[in-house]
């Protein structure tokens, strides 16, 4: 699977952009995520003390029993990764049903 993305560095005296580029192979059954590219695209790249502190955090998110997004808890079940194609079965917590008036 591959992502891109910008990370916002900010130090105490400024803030920097990061775009990067990132191609991963998703655990699947007891094989563990694997990371197979890191790529900085603009600027002067990162250090390897800061792709580390990256890497870890995006392992512990990986690692949560569930996610968020608009209210409604998700939990990965199960990955299916075929040639064009990426089905996740999940598990959904929902507190309030959305208003459906259209």
């Amino acid at each position: 699977m591959g992502f891109s993305g910008t990370i916002l560095l900010q130090e105490i005296d400024k803030t920097q952009r990061i775009g990067f580029t990132a191609i991963i192979r998703p655990p699947i059954m007891k094989q563990p995520l694997l990371v197979e590219a890191f790529q900085c695209i603009k600027g002067e790249g990162i250090s390897l003390e800061l792709a580390i502190a990256f890497l870890n955090k995006a392992t512990e998110l990986i690692d949560l029993p569930y996610f968020e997004i608009k209210g409604i808890a998700l939990r990965l079940q199960k990955m299916d990764v075929q040639e064009g194609r990426l089905t996740l079965y999940t598990e959904a917590y929902v507190r309030q049903l959305p208003d459906l008036n259209l």
